[in-house]
């Protein structure tokens, strides 16, 4: 008998037979799809005015990339069409990214029109430059190619699900300064204290992060709300805190949900290829499901990911006390980190199952179960009998506050 699903974030949530059609993501939103949302929100700045307004031709531009941002490439490439239209050179446009999968593939793009693109390389003195003391007298280096700029155009994600709010700056920092700021912003046990607790330590999170933005005068930005293909849904664009406040809002109207009852087994589906997916987006999509997953119960982690493992992630081999794992993890840096962290606690409380293009090997190493296909899913799913299926999970929202009518899944309501 098919398992019953509870699609999460569906405009109105129901119990239906879980089918491998579900598993399956909606077709990806075309790049020219992507471009008008970027060309709409240009003629449409929040609280800021024309963008060519704000540019002389002897502008030196850079636009700071979030690369994990949906539809990224596309929105670099208008970007610069219309920078190019406002009277600024190609050879006087850079991009600049901490991603390098993303900066090769800027690099097939606008390289023939004569932009720059970097890879920000936060150990690389040559890159770095003082960009000034904040109030707690902590020397902060920023990359010199922003820093040197006329114009910093920074280009990030809306991040609905996190609970610690850093603000309009996030996209810029700690991810554009140098390698010790962001082994000490990205510490795990920093971040989880962080979003936790909130109160003091995420004010204090919050203003170095404003402290940060203001060096690099960073007045303008553009902030992504990703939709539920994976894609680029509503692009803002505008003043920083401007921008931030109405992004926001909106991903919470797009991506917030009610939390139901815990259910025995939790299907994170990540959409997207391989290159989209980060471990930041593991950690995200893991934090999510473990919130809805009951105490006996399992996490399946769906996905197309293929980024080796790291340090990181090979101390959770042959681990035989998880509990111990993440206590030594929580003084690690790093997205991976955060990710062996969160595993490290899911392992600790129940079975995890991914499915990755990592080598089967890999996987089982972990203490992690493999799946590789949706009959597998399919037959998994069947000794729970009912389950929660979160799309783009490490978008997702959840509002415990509000239980939300008809999201329970009691089996005499379900045929």
């Amino acid at each position: 008998m098919p398992a019953t699903v509870l699609r999460l974030t569906t405009d109105t949530p129901v119990a239906a037979p879980l089918g491998d059609d579900v598993l399956r993501g909606p077709a990806p939103t075309s790049a020219a799809a992507t471009r008008q949302a970027v060309l709409a929100a240009l003629a449409a700045p929040v609280e800021f005015p024309a963008l060519e307004l704000s540019l002389t031709p002897d502008d030196h531009v850079a636009i700071a990339l979030d690369g994990s941002t949906p539809g990224a490439e596309t929105i670099v490439d208008t970007l610069v069409e219309r920078l190019v239209d406002y009277g600024i050179g190609p050879k006087r446009i850079a991009v600049v990214t901490d991603d390098p999968r993303a900066a090769q593939r800027l690099r097939e793009a606008e390289e023939d029109r004569g932009v720059i693109v970097e890879t920000h390389d936060p150990s690389d003195e040559e890159q770095l430059c003082f960009a000034g003391l904040t109030k707690a007298e902590r020397t902060l280096r920023v990359n010199r190619t922003l820093f040197e700029a006329d114009v910093v155009l920074p280009i990030t994600t809306e991040h609905p699900g996190d609970h610690a709010e850093d603000g309009p700056f996030d996209g810029l920092f700690p991810r554009f300064f140098d390698r010790e700021t962001i082994d000490r912003m990205t510490r795990v046990r920093t971040l989880t204290s962080a979003r936790a607790r909130g109160g003091d330590y995420a004010s204090a999170r919050r203003n170095e992060t404003d402290e940060a933005g203001w060096m690099l005068g960073a007045a303008i930005q553009t902030r992504v709300i990703p939709g539920r293909d994976g894609a680029a849904e509503t692009v803002v664009f505008g003043e920083a805190r401007a921008v931030y406040r109405d992004a926001h809002a909106t991903a919470k109207r797009v991506w917030q949900s009610a939390a139901p009852d815990p259910a025995p087994l939790v299907i994170a589906r990540l959409d997207g290829d391989a290159t989209t997916q980060t471990w930041s987006d593991l950690a995200r999509a893991l934090a999510t499901a473990d919130q809805l997953v009951a105490s006996d119960g399992a996490v399946v982690l769906w996905t197309d990911f293929d980024q080796p493992i790291g340090p990181a992630l090979s101390q959770l081999g042959d681990c035989d006390n998880y509990d111990h794992a993440a206590s030594e993890l929580a003084e690690e840096t790093g997205d991976e980190a955060l990710f062996a962290w969160r595993l490290a606690q899911a392992l600790e409380r129940g079975p995890v199952f991914w499915r990755s293009r990592l080598p089967r090997t890999t996987i089982d190493d972990l203490g992690v179960g493999v799946l590789e296909d949706e009959s597998q899913l399919l037959r998994l799913a069947e000794r729970f009998g009912t389950c929660i299926l979160l799309e783009q999970p490490q978008h997702v929202r959840l509002d415990a506050s509000d239980p939300g009518d008809g999201l329970n899944l009691p089996e005499e309501d379900v045929e």
